[in-house]
C-alpha cells in the first residue's frame, strides 16, 4: 500500500489553512483527487479538526480497500455498492483498528502467504468506529451520486434504493 499523509498547508497570508489527503509517488506527496473533493464541496468551511477526522475515515477506508484489491471510485461509480453479507462486515471489523494496525493487516493481507495472524490490538472506542463509518457513509454516498446524472429515471431511482440500503446498513450497524 502506497504511504497516505493528512496535511496542513497555509496560503502565504498565514490566515487560511487547508488540510489535504495525499499519497507518496515518486518521493513527493500528491493530493489525492476524490477525497479532496469531497472535502472541498461537502465541508468547505468545517473547522480543520473536522477535516482531519472526515479524512483520517477515508484514509482508513483506502487502507481497507487495498487490502481487499477493491477500487472503491470505479466500484461506487458503477453502482457496484459493497456487499452486506463480506464487504461491509470487513469494512466494519477493519474501523475497530488503528489506522497502523489497519496498514500492517493490508501488507499482510497482500502477502503472497494470505496468513493473517493479528497481535493483540488497541481497542478503539465506539465513538471513534461509528464516526468513521458515518464518514464513510457520506463519502460513498458522495461518490456514487456524482455518477447518477447520467442515468435515465428509472434506473437513476433503483440506483439510489441500493445507495439507501447500503447506507442504512452502515448507520444500523453502529456500536453501541
Amino acid at each position: 500500500m502506497q504511504d497516505t499523509q493528512i496535511r496542513s498547508i497555509r496560503f502565504s497570508d498565514g490566515r487560511e489553512r487547508h488540510v489535504l489527503l495525499s499519497r507518496e509517488a515518486d518521493g513527493a506527496y500528491t493530493p489525492l483527487y476524490h477525497p479532496n473533493l469531497f472535502i472541498s464541496t461537502c465541508h468547505n468551511g468545517s473547522p480543520a479538526d473536522t477535516i482531519k477526522q472526515v479524512l483520517h475515515a477515508i484514509r482508513c477506508l483506502l487502507a481497507w480497500a487495498d487490502g481487499e484489491g477493491l477500487d472503491i471510485v470505479a466500484r461506487m461509480r458503477s453502482f457496484d455498492f459493497l456487499r452486506q453479507d463480506t464487504e461491509l462486515l470487513s469494512l466494519k471489523a477493519s474501523m475497530m483498528l488503528p489506522y497502523s494496525s489497519l496498514c500492517e493487516a493490508t501488507a499482510k493481507s497482500l502477502s503472497p502467504t494470505k496468513v493473517i495472524k493479528f497481535p493483540k490490538q488497541k481497542k478503539i472506542n465506539n465513538n471513534t468506529v461509528n464516526l468513521r463509518l458515518f464518514y464513510i457513509s457520506n463519502y460513498l454516498e458522495w461518490l456514487t451520486e456524482d455518477s447518477m446524472s447520467r442515468l435515465t429515471k428509472p434506473r437513476m431511482e433503483d440506483v439510489y434504493i441500493d445507495l439507501r440500503q447500503q447506507s442504512r446498513w452502515i448507520k444500523n450497524n453502529y456500536l453501541a
